[in-house]
């Protein structure tokens, strides 16, 4: 029989969904080994099927249970069985990881913030340029940093085993700010872009939880840029839309990750606090450029990055994560 894994993930249009997204790339690494419990508040109807599509159980948390109410839930329906339970969210505290951890479960928390003291048997963090010092955590805590741990959909993982040079002549635009995009900064992007005279064409992707689509609707009507507008893709279909362009602005997130898999000139504009690590790192490496500086207009800068991106993004995280959570379940095994 296979072991059990539960995941504790939220997303909205406030937090946005990228805890959500992170995690449904892992459940896709560990559903071959692994019988996957996910377990939410959300209630967009296209989450919920995103996650039935990934062979995941999906139970839905009512949204109106205190902490200590939705632990008792968690405890009473959901955790007979389980041999690992997976947190990603910035409310999953010490104190909510102690009670996880009373239950006797190996924890895996995934966090990019380190704003209170873990608990966890394990951290992972895919932005590059951390250590163990950077977090508050257990002597027997171990931690997992770095791209060598992407968290990434098997599209894309695949991606990086089979790239595609796309021609230096091509300024084709990828844009995408998430699932959210809460201040709306595809619309400041597209400005800039429209400044630009070399830029004529940009293919941009909106998520389930994007709140300005009028705005979007009329800007593209005005415009002299031919603007393509995508919702709600397939990370199949976000392949082959980032096979099409040279050119890519979004945050540094698990998106600027993916796009690293495909392999183009990429510029970070950062929308929250929580995506400094990453955005450190791609600039400190010379895999990326700020969006301040758009466009660089530097061909050696730019194959450097390129280069950079086919030696880190590797598409062998896969295999490092399943071989990780296995450790997990002989551990569970044991202390049982």
């Amino acid at each position: 029989m296979k072991h059990k894994i539960l995941f504790r993930v939220d997303g909205n249009s406030e937090m946005g969904l990228g805890h959500l997204f992170r995690s449904l790339a892992l459940v896709d690494m560990l559903k071959k080994e692994f019988a996957c419990i996910f377990a939410t508040k959300n209630k967009l109807s296209s989450i919920h099927q995103l996650i039935e599509s990934k062979s995941a159980q999906l139970i839905e948390i009512p949204e109106q249970l205190t902490e200590k109410e939705e632990f008792q839930f968690i405890q009473q329906e959901i955790l007979k069985g389980i041999s690992i339970v997976v947190l990603d969210g910035y409310h999953f505290d010490t104190l909510y990881q102690r009670k996880v951890k009373s239950l006797g479960v190996r924890l895996v928390c995934i966090d990019d913030i380190f704003a209170y003291h873990f608990v966890a048997d394990v951290i992972i963090n895919h932005a590059g340029g951390l250590r163990r010092y950077h977090y508050s955590i257990n002597e027997d805590s171990h931690c997992f940093f770095g791209p060598s741990f992407a968290l990434l959909q098997q599209a894309f993982l695949n991606n990086c085993r089979n790239r595609i040079t796309k021609p230096s002549t091509n300024n084709d635009v990828f844009i995408c700010f998430g699932g959210a995009d809460p201040k709306n900064d595809t619309l400041n992007v597209l400005k800039k872009c429209s400044m630009i005279k070399e830029i004529k064409k940009c293919h941009v992707v909106i998520g389930a939880a994007y709140r300005y689509q009028e705005e979007l609707d009329q800007f593209i009507k005005d415009s002299r840029l031919e603007i393509k507008l995508y919702a709600q893709l397939k990370a199949i279909e976000m392949v082959g839309l980032m096979q099409q362009c040279r050119i890519a602005i979004c945050p540094p997130s698990t998106i600027a990750y993916e796009y690293m898999c495909s392999g183009g000139i990429l510029y970070l504009y950062q929308t929250a606090s929580n995506q400094e690590a990453i955005k450190q790192y791609c600039l400190n490496k010379g895999l990326a450029f700020r969006f301040e500086n758009f466009p660089i207009n530097n061909k050696e800068l730019e194959q450097a990055a390129l280069q950079k991106q086919i030696e880190i993004f590797d598409g062998k995280s896969e295999d490092r994560i399943v071989k990780l959570f296995k450790y997990q379940a002989k551990c569970y095994q044991f202390v049982s």
